[in-house]
């Protein structure tokens, strides 16, 4: 398939520390792909470079054919590519229906509405990313008092509303109950499928890793460490060493 994203030769490094060195990466559009990797490996960083909340020491970005590499986040944005956050970034003293509102106006141009149509316009978005997110009977609730997995959904509508071509997801499951891990899981998978959202996310959790991704890659120090089907992954004597012995199983 397409790539709809591609990564070459990025390194960078903080100091004397290189958190990343060299990674190539390709990302097919229409795919779900996990990056993973131990705790330090350069995950998170790759992320900045690659959403443009930081800039390569060497390398290049690029997204739909287009390089990306010097251009801000929010050209990103605009050209489809968005991103989520290992602490969900919300309004938690605004409702859910409220955050979702103000994304929605925030990423459409509506100054040519009459009021009440735009009103209209911004309810029935909202009612939809609820309806998509299952989070209706959460609309009225401040999102600072929804438990985590509900937050970690509602600051995934908040990108949805940004209608993105790839989605960026740093550890969506970090912190929840395997209720919620199940539930997250379901509306991605339902989100790629039904809308062929391409996703690309980080995640420690190897069950939702090898339950969803088409494509894996792992990064250890900064480096790929390998890359392939989640079986090949979950076979790899390289990864299993870099997983300090521990076995890493498919299914």
């Amino acid at each position: 398939m397409r790539p709809i994203l591609r990564a070459e030769g990025l390194s960078k490094a903080f100091g004397r520390l290189l958190a990343v060195s060299g990674v190539n990466l390709e990302v097919a559009a229409g795919s779900i792909h996990a990056i993973i990797g131990p705790n330090g490996a350069g995950k998170s960083t790759l992320f900045d470079l690659l959403s443009g909340a930081k800039r390569p020491d060497k390398g290049r970005v690029y997204f739909l054919d287009k390089e990306i590499t010097h251009i801000a986040v929010e050209e990103r944005i605009r050209l489809g590519l968005s991103r989520t956050f290992q602490v969900p970034q919300v309004f938690t003293n605004l409702t859910v229906r409220e955050n979702l509102i103000i994304a929605l106006e925030a990423a459409h141009s509506l100054s040519s509405y009459p009021w009440p149509r735009k009103t209209r316009f911004l309810e029935e978005e909202a009612s939809a990313l609820l309806e998509r997110l299952g989070l209706e009977e959460q609309a009225s609730r401040l999102v600072g008092e929804l438990a985590h997995g509900d937050q970690r959904l509602v600051e995934i509508g908040l990108a949805l509303c940004l209608r993105p071509k790839l989605l960026l997801l740093d550890e969506p499951t970090a912190g929840m109950s395997d209720a919620e891990t199940w539930r997250t899981v379901q509306t991605l998978k339902s989100l790629h499928r039904e809308e062929g959202l391409t996703l690309l996310f980080i995640e420690h959790d190897m069950a939702v890793v090898f339950g969803i991704a088409d494509r894996v890659t792992v990064l250890h120090l900064g480096e790929v460490l390998a890359e392939g089907t989640p079986d090949e992954i979950a076979k790899d004597e390289k990864v299993q060493a870099a997983y300090l012995g521990e076995e890493v199983m498919a299914g």
